[in-house]
């Protein structure tokens, strides 16, 4: 078990620091827009049962 606190030092930093170019955005890929999102969440709030808000809501395991 280490008793000592781990320190990361500048020197440490330096062994593994490496700057990467951001190449931006896939072309191949279709990305989201706020409005796909927004009608995602309104899917997923329609398909949550009104009668039953907590459908999982139990006791806690082992609750004995």
């Amino acid at each position: 078990m280490r008793t000592q606190p781990m320190t990361l030092t500048p020197e440490h930093v330096a062994q593994v620091h490496r700057v990467l170019d951001d190449p931006g955005p896939d072309s191949t890929w279709t990305y989201h827009t706020d409005e796909d999102y927004a009608a995602l969440v309104r899917g997923l709030v329609a398909q949550i049962p009104l009668h039953d808000p907590h459908p999982r809501a139990g006791p806690p395991p082992n609750a004995d």
